[in-house]
């Protein structure tokens, strides 16, 4: 195994030579175990757990040659309960000292497809999935005060230094002179101290919802007299000094960064757009010359500043990691037994209340079965975050609580609950958030808009709600949308001339592109006002979802807010009313225990990879956990969820790491066929141009653009159809009148069978209902192909003749619909301001 050529230095980097190495450790493990079973427990095990982990079956350990030296399943499951048991006190130790802490949690439901058993065809395992994550430490600012637990005297900061990511180490004096010990180092985070007063706090914010005041972070400082400019474009050294003079810096609004982060993002679009200009043939090139004037502008502007690219990319990630001194920590999480409680119904939901209360050691049980308040819980504070159904029933198990206080002998009891309650700060996530964020911009622009370019590019699976399935499909159709009209605003706003304006500056040139993006915003045609709100929408949602995976509180915190209104035009009122609740759970809280929650905002699971939110984790645990062996006992099954991490460890060192490569086909050439259709439909070419939009103001387009068929690539039509035989094409020719049929040709000879009135999906779409929990069910937001033919005709004759708009067209548009149904433009988006109103049930509508 091991040559003299194997040693060489060249030799030993090679994946290889550790591989090998691991082979023949495991070989000599291996014959240890043969010759004594009772040696090397734990390594035998390894594989099992692995296995385990993976859905393996209880058969796959009675192979003689595994079991010679592997640990059996039974075996395996019985050593590490016992590991299990024997660690818990000192878990519950480790977790109450923790004075902050982050958990989630999730419904768990698994199907077992089990045939007599107990009389039943199947079982359903319904429980509840949580976990603890803990929460990363910072600097405490010079100045604050400290207030002991046990005797209530008060101490001041004279200096903190971190230890590690979630300890620091700080030095105070006492307040009190009369004190014998006037300076000490005390470690926290802890429980058994507090925060008081904090010089420069900001914490005195009126909860007003819309515009909401955003107060700043502790470390969210910059250079007294740096400028937007400054802080985008230029170096960012004084990030490093870690000793800088509090007096040159200036604090920094939450929603300047988010203006600043804005800017960056006007920048990017202006350097991708030359990006795509210098793609295009030579000599093809139709762009306006004010277009290549500015085109040359960014290019000698780039050239003028080295790595300015760069800086404008990072400034979002440098900024994070600037104010979270433990930014680059690989969190420490601990995921918890399932509990077997169901929470849609009030009394499981309570059970499983208290089972988290006691998992997390903020209560305890005595011997007799009772539950009493551990003597820290007051102390503690636990950041709770899930999706908004999970959230609003914690809410509501408060009301059902409190309704015994007023029973005699039971308000002890209520009293001990609701005082660890209170110490659950609860909190929606922005897993869910923005899920549902793309489930609106779908409800109120899907019908006449987004359906129109998922026939232009064909995409079978997009829905009008992206919840039933399909769910990257709907995330890449508006991703490709952004970036075509990005390209076509771009453009646009170029061929007015504001190179000159700019002097070739491109920090000036993104504010005047910022100016032309309000100034659709307002513009009196309602084609190009609806798309500049739509980019709008579009742009917050995807900044959120880049600032998640960087770990930035501001951008989601600020945006969160903002979207209160759109909840509410989008008929999401849970979503408004769990943000309103947000907005005073984290507003109503200490400066530094605000502090606590931002600095461990997001969990990262491995070094180097981005951040993920709470529930994010928690649907990551749920997946792992189903990909176990599956056992129909439901009570085996919660024991076995102890194990996950080290099942999830010991899957990694059998099988390999769980990293895959997530390489998203090019987009170029869907951009450019939506791109057209816009630049055709000119929705920012004349915005003052007062226009309608109506149902068929995109479609019309894309029918023109679809009247001539896409031919099939030789190699597609070779594979997926047979050519007819000359006995086939005779009997066509006589039966059916086809005497051109052609080889490879896809023609539906039964089309007068075709229901395009249906909402239900083609085959290969899961049966899912398109409508099921959509928010549009009534007949009259819906408008099939029939109800449209005749008005499509209509317009298409009067449109120089380009198309002659039949069923056909229709039906071929429908074909590249999942429902082959078509829906109407949304009255929500039409009756926008600026337009003409209509009668008085489209006002209400």
């Amino acid at each position: 195994m091991f040559g003299a050529r194997s040693h060489q230095p060249s030799q030993l980097a090679k994946r290889d030579y550790s591989d090998r190495r691991r082979k023949l450790v495991n070989y000599f493990f291996s014959m240890i175990r043969i010759r004594d079973p009772a040696s090397l427990v734990h390594w035998a095990m390894v594989g099992t757990l692995a296995m385990l982990s993976n859905g393996g079956k209880i058969q796959h350990f009675r192979n003689p040659l595994i079991s010679a030296f592997s640990a059996g399943s039974q075996a395996t499951l019985k050593y590490v309960n016992q590991l299990y048991e024997a660690t818990r006190e000192a878990r519950l130790k480790l977790l109450r000292m923790q004075a902050y802490g982050g958990t989630s949690y999730d419904n768990y439901n698994a199907h077992h497809s089990v045939t007599n058993h107990d009389g039943h065809g199947h079982i359903e395992h319904t429980g509840i999935i949580f976990n603890w994550v803990r929460q990363r430490a910072f600097p405490i600012p010079r100045g604050t005060v400290v207030i002991n637990n046990n005797n209530n005297i008060s101490w001041v900061v004279i200096s903190s230094t971190m230890i590690d990511y979630w300890t620091c180490q700080v030095h105070i004096k006492s307040a009190n002179e009369e004190e014998i010990e006037t300076e000490k180092l005390i470690m926290l985070p802890s429980v058994h101290w507090r925060f008081g007063a904090v010089p420069e706090d900001p914490m005195n914010v009126e909860i007003t919802y819309t515009d909401q005041l955003v107060p700043r972070s502790v470390r969210q400082k910059v250079p007294r007299n740096a400028s937007h400019r400054d802080l985008l474009f230029g170096n960012r050294a004084w990030m490093q000094d870690d000793e800088s003079d509090e007096s040159t810096l200036r604090a920094l609004d939450p929603r300047e960064h988010v203006e600043i982060v804005r800017a960056a993002r006007r920048v990017n679009e202006l350097v991708m757009f030359r990006k795509w200009c210098a793609g295009e043939e030579v000599g093809t090139s139709d762009k306006h010359p004010n277009v290549l004037a500015a085109c040359l502008a960014i290019d000698s502007f780039l050239d003028q500043i080295p790595k300015l690219v760069d800086r404008v990319r990072s400034y979002q990630r440098d900024s994070a990691r600037y104010w979270n001194v433990s930014y680059d920590a690989v969190d420490q999480c601990m995921v918890f037994e399932i509990c077997p409680r169901n929470e849609l119904k009030n009394d499981k939901a309570t059970l499983a209340m208290t089972h988290m209360m006691e998992e997390f050691a903020m209560l305890y049980k005595t011997k007799n079965g009772n539950l009493r308040l551990s003597k820290l819980a007051p102390y503690r504070m636990i950041f709770q975050y899930g999706d908004v159904l999970s959230i609003k029933k914690w809410y509501t198990l408060e009301f059902y609580v409190l309704r015994k206080m007023t029973h005699i002998g039971r308000e002890d009891y209520v009293t001990m609950i609701m005082t660890v309650y209170k110490r659950f700060i609860k909190i929606h996530d922005y897993l869910h958030e923005n899920i549902h964020r793309v489930q609106a911009i779908y409800k109120l622009f899907y019908g006449g808009f987004i359906q129109a370019v998922q026939a232009l590019l064909g995409s079978k699976r997009v829905k009008m709600d992206p919840t039933k399935g399909s769910w990257k499909e709907h995330k890449l159709i508006l991703r490709k949308m952004t970036y075509a009209l990005e390209k076509l605003r771009i453009e646009t706003f170029l061929a007015q001339g504001y190179d000159d304006e700019c002097d070739g500056d491109l920090y000036v040139m993104q504010e005047k592109y910022k100016d032309f993006c309000l100034s659709m915003e307002k513009a009196s045609g309602s084609k190009t006002r609806m798309c500049a709100i739509f980019m709008k929408v579009l742009e917050h949602w995807l900044i959120c979802e880049d600032a998640i995976g960087i770990g930035d509180w501001a951008v989601l915190e600020v945006l969160g807010c903002d979207w209160i209104e759109f909840w509410a035009a989008s008929g999401k009122h849970q979503y408004l009313l769990e943000t309103k609740r947000r907005i005073e759970a984290l507003y109503r809280l200490g400066w530094l225990d605000l502090e606590f929650h931002r600095m461990g905002r997001g969990v990262r699971m491995s070094e180097g990879r981005k951040f993920i939110t709470y529930d994010h984790l928690c649907e990551n645990t749920v997946h792992f956990e189903k990909m176990m062996a599956k056992n129909p006992n439901f009570e085996t099954v919660c024991k076995r969820s102890r194990h996950l991490h080290a099942g999830q460890k010991a899957k990694c060192e059998v099988f390999g790491g769980v990293y895959r490569t997530k390489k998203e086909p090019s987009m170029t050439e869907d951009i450019n066929k939506v791109y057209k259709i816009f630049k055709r439909a000119g929705v920012f070419a004349t915005p003052d141009k007062k226009s309608e939009v109506n149902d068929n103001t995109f479609w019309k387009l894309v029918l023109e653009e679809n009247a001539v068929p896409t031919p099939i690539p030789k190699w597609k039509s070779d594979r997926q159809h047979i050519s007819v035989s000359p006995s086939e094409s005779k009997t066509l020719e006589i039966l059916w009148d086809k005497n051109d049929l052609k080889q490879g040709a896809n023609v539906n000879v039964d089309s007068e069978n075709v229901d395009y009135h249906s909402n239900a999906s083609s085959d290969d779409d899961d049966n899912e209902s398109v409508m099921a929990g959509a928010s549009v069910t009534s007949n009259k937001s819906v408008c099939t192909v029939d109800d449209l033919v005749e008005e499509q005709v209509m317009e298409m004759s009067d449109m120089m003749g380009l198309l002659n708009a039949t069923d056909a067209n229709l039906e071929s548009a429908a074909n590249n619909l999942s429902n082959k149904c078509i829906y109407k433009y949304s009255k929500a988006i039409a009756n926008d301001e600026g337009e003409p109103s209509g009668d008085e049930e489209t006002k209400k509508d």
